[in-house]
């Protein structure tokens, strides 16, 4: 079973709700990036076995991406395994981002369903 990918908004009244919004569409490119070229061996390593979808054979998609139904880019999908965002160096700062804002309230965690 794959895990369920991470999903949060941003809070609009956080002093840096735009510096939140400006550098998930910066990691969304990164990600974007990394998924047109192929997943690189770095990501592979950094995500181990889990890497691999036993039902397809391929690897997982790398997805940072707003949801489309929460306007103004306000609500965002990390679809991106937790080994590679902790170890990955492209996926790395973003882990860090999200542990700040979350601490800071800038942003909220919460599954897309309760959305």
């Amino acid at each position: 079973n794959r895990p369920l990918p991470c999903t949060l908004w941003i809070n609009s009244t956080a002093t840096e709700a735009e510096e939140v919004r400006t550098f998930l569409r910066q990691c969304q490119i990164r990600a974007e990036a990394a998924e047109s070229g192929g997943v690189d061996a770095g990501v592979a390593a950094a995500a181990g076995d889990d890497q691999q979808n036993p039902d397809s054979g391929s690897a997982e998609r790398l997805r940072v991406c707003p949801l489309s139904w929460i306007p103004d880019d306000m609500g965002w999908c990390v679809d991106v395994p937790k080994a590679v965002l902790r170890k990955h160096p492209t996926f790395k700062p973003l882990h860090q981002f999200l542990i700040k804002h979350t601490a800071q309230g800038t942003i909220t965690r919460q599954e897309e369903v309760s959305m």
